[in-house]
């Protein structure tokens, strides 16, 4: 008998609950459940700014509003303070109305939207002034990072009596290849000198201040035939 009990308990655990339910304490299978709901796609914001009068009775006279509404706009990651703060500074600085009262809400379609705005927004303000601003929220411009330093410094010192050096120039104006004919152009033209020159561009003004110092540095100890040093010559030349 108590053998016929285990055998009858042991088929009961085997069968499965009524539609796939689980028994307690069970895990829902992988992939199983609802999918989470997609958030909402839009966004709409309404500013109230009180004319006069009062909603209540006898404070002075029948309330007079003015409603600020927002065009539709996509509802993306962004503070919702943030979007508020926005459109109370765009009326203060469009329409010189300062401490209007802002809300915002989101709506999942853009039909949804419009229905805030033509309905949801009006209610209760009946025969009241509104005003369809077409704003939409745009984040703050951020600040371009400006351009990084590009210098340069020309030079020719193959004559081993006289060596000839540019000054300091913004290299980020014109393509390199024009600077060391511009530089020999000038030498020729202001020392009588035909030899070829050389220029090197470098990213900061102090890289190219110490790349030209440490040139003119090395070819000071250099010597001539007759054992002299060579005369260093700074045109201040600029490109």
């Amino acid at each position: 008998m108590n053998r016929l009990i285990d055998l009858m308990w042991v088929a009961l655990i085997a069968i499965p609950p009524p539609g796939g339910a689980l028994w307690a304490g069970e895990s829902p299978p992988f992939g199983s459940g609802d999918p989470a709901p997609e958030p909402p796609s839009f966004e709409v914001c309404r500013a109230v700014v009180r004319i006069s009068g009062s909603a209540r009775p006898g404070l002075g006279g029948p309330l007079k509003v003015k409603i600020y509404l927002s065009d539709i706009m996509p509802r993306g990651p962004i503070n919702d303070e943030d979007i508020r703060g926005a459109f109370e500074k765009h009326l203060v600085g469009t329409y010189g109305q300062e401490y209007p009262a802002v809300e915002c809400s989101y709506a999942y379609t853009r039909e949804d939207a419009q229905k805030i705005l033509d309905v949801g927004y009006r209610e209760g303000y009946e025969n009241q002034t509104f005003l369809e601003t077409g704003w939409k929220y745009a984040p703050p411009a951020t600040a371009a990072a400006p351009a990084p330093e590009q210098y340069a410094v020309c030079w020719a010192n193959r004559n081993a009596k006289v060596k000839y050096y540019s000054a300091v120039f913004d290299g980020s104006r014109d393509d390199a290849g024009k600077w060391w004919p511009a530089f020999q152009g000038y030498l020729k033209q202001q020392y009588g000198l035909d030899e070829p020159t050389q220029c090197i561009p470098a990213r900061t003004r102090a890289d190219a201040e110490s790349y030209l110092g440490n040139l003119i540095d090395q070819d000071r100890k250099l010597l001539t035939m007759q054992g002299k040093a060579p005369e260093i010559v700074e045109t201040g030349w600029k490109y």
